[in-house]
């Protein structure tokens, strides 16, 4: 829907934006697996099965082709439990990813005072569920840590 919205803007800018659904635990479908130059992502991460699935799609999606720049994702992250985000983290780092936080806290403690009223829902996501979103930056960092589980 985003995209059908901003398509005039997108593309007056000289760009162009597209949206494709896939199965994680399997390859990535044609329209997928080619060269990006930015994903976009949000709240994929939400048990601990989704780790190694996301982890494996980023690594798939932002591998560099040909000697090209490795593409970036910007992911807009719900932390819902200390430890599913360090195993995110550690996934990511055994696949040779970095996550790097766009803002070095969450969003309610980014702006002082922000109350209710300053922060509006989106459909039935209320302010105060927007306020724990986290944006990370997921980029290409070197060889893997170790070998992905």
């Amino acid at each position: 829907l985003n995209i059908g919205l901003n398509a005039g803007v997108v593309a007056a800018a000289g760009g162009s934006a597209t949206c494709a659904a896939y199965d994680w635990l399997g390859a990535p479908p044609a329209e997928v697996a080619r060269k990006w130059d930015l994903v976009l992502a949000a709240d994929l991460v939400y048990a601990f099965a989704a780790v190694a699935p996301f982890a494996d799609s980023l690594a798939a999606l932002l591998a560099g082709v040909d000697g090209a720049l490795a593409p970036r994702a910007i992911y807009a992250h719900n932390p819902r439990a200390d430890e599913l985000d360090a195993e995110m983290h550690r996934s990511l780092e055994a696949r040779g990813l970095r996550a790097k936080s766009l803002f070095p806290t969450a969003m309610a403690a980014e702006v002082p005072n922000m109350g209710e009223a300053d922060v509006a829902g989106v459909g039935h996501i209320g302010p105060e569920a927007l306020r724990r979103v986290v944006l990370l930056e997921i980029f290409a960092s070197a060889a893997p840590t170790s070998a992905a589980p």
